[in-house]
């Protein structure tokens, strides 16, 4: 009775000093539906504007009391509103001036951008960062990505010996460069490298077959007409060998 007793006492008591009912709740290890039940069973009003101590709510900051704008320097923290966002959330949001480190100049970003992506160069501008390339990049992924249709890029630098094969952005198909590693030499554009067991981004070299274009369709045609084939006697329950 004396412990029941006792945590209505620290509840009150916390909640009393200020803290929140999530606080509270917090403090004492409880659910803050436990703690808004004490809270309404002893009778105190709830006060639904309470926030945290030490922090000041949008509707209570006096705008009329905030310096005007100054020359904007390197670290200085401005509301939203100060710089001409328009946005209700970016209004409230507090923002910082940061300093380009490539081409000097400066810029407002949100206070918390360092927290939410913490890989990203964020005090680089825009143009600044979409202008690192390769490995300096904060989305190179070691020079090996796919393509739309499930192929496996290669990235090659430009005195490579099969550069010729690259596409725009200097990416080769890894299949292609697989089987032009093979043969010593670059590919034709007319010759094809087909996959055996029509696994896109399985490139072992056993698996590589170098054919022409009209060849690499009718072996297409031929492994699918197989393929249905041996489902249709599989479902019959037709025995077949491979």
């Amino acid at each position: 009775m004396d412990t029941i007793e006792g945590s209505i006492n620290k509840i009150k008591e916390l909640y009393d000093s200020g803290l929140t009912i999530k606080q509270v709740a917090r403090s004492i290890h409880k659910r803050a539906s436990f703690v808004t039940h004490i809270i309404d069973a002893l009778g105190i009003k709830r006060d639904k504007a309470k926030f945290k101590l030490g922090y000041t709510p949008w509707n209570k900051i006096d705008k009329e009391s905030i310096p005007p704008m100054e020359e904007p320097y390197e670290g200085m923290l401005v509301h939203g509103f100060q710089i001409g966002k328009a946005s209700k959330s970016q209004k409230r949001q507090w923002f910082k001036w940061v300093i380009c480190p490539k081409c000097g100049k400066g810029r407002w970003r949100t206070k918390y951008d360092k927290k939410k992506r913490p890989k990203s160069p964020t005090n680089t501008c825009h143009k600044c960062a979409t202008s690192i390339k390769g490995a300096d990049s904060t989305s190179w992924k070691g020079g090996i990505t796919k393509d739309h249709v499930g192929y496996v890029m290669i990235k090659i630098s430009d005195g490579n010996f099969f550069s010729p094969m690259a596409n725009g952005k200097g990416y080769i198909r890894e299949h292609r460069l697989i089987m032009a590693k093979h043969l010593g030499r670059c590919l034709h554009r007319w010759e094809l490298v087909h996959h055996k067991n029509h696994i896109k981004d399985d490139n072992r070299l056993e698996n590589l077959q170098l054919i022409s274009d009209s060849r690499h369709n009718q072996i297409t045609i031929l492994e699918m007409r197989i393929s249905y084939l041996e489902k249709l006697l599989s479902k019959h329950s037709i025995p077949f060998n491979h």
